[in-house]
């Protein structure tokens, strides 16, 4: 099983590079598009309570269809990723109010769903301007993210067996 997802790892590793690398602009975007947006938007609306494949589908499309001009267009970053910031700033307000008002979640489903659009594309755009600034700023992402993932995974399996005080 290990050798079977090393041997997957290193094949994804290096479609992911050849893409980064060698695909221009216009289609790194695209390729991301679907794949990073795309997927992220899958998991978005099951996050929000969006189970059935159809309904699921229709979220994913409604994102990707929202982000294509983008593509193109290429508006100025700034303003793009500055829509990004009061919508962190909220998703940190209802983290912390979260357990106290879960309901609320329930009760405006559809706005949760909606909110994928402020979160997922404005991460995107900032991914493909970095691959139009240069694309090793892409793979130093990627490489910082799997770097900090892999010590997450490491750390939480080593400190899993402390018995924590709950907080």
């Amino acid at each position: 099983m290990l050798k079977q997802r090393v041997i997957t790892g290193l094949v994804l590793i290096l479609l992911v590079f050849a893409g980064i690398v060698f695909l221009p602009v216009e289609l790194f975007g695209l390729f991301s598009l679907m794949f990073i947006v795309g997927l992220g938007a899958w998991e978005w609306a099951g996050l929000t309570g969006c189970y059935l494949p159809e309904k699921r589908m229709a979220g994913t499309m409604m994102i990707l269809t929202a982000s294509i001009p983008l593509v193109f267009i290429r508006p100025d970053p700034v303003w793009v990723l500055a829509v990004s910031i009061p919508v962190w700033l909220l998703v940190l307000v209802a983290l912390q109010v979260y357990p106290r008002n879960a309901g609320f979640y329930k009760k405006h489903a559809l706005a949760m769903r909606l909110s994928g659009i402020l979160v997922l594309l404005p991460a995107w755009y900032a991914l493909m301007h970095l691959h139009v600034m240069h694309y090793t700023y892409v793979i130093y992402l990627i490489t910082l993210i799997a770097l900090a993932d892999t010590a997450a995974y490491f750390t939480g399996r080593k400190l899993e067996k402390i018995n924590w005080p709950r907080i």
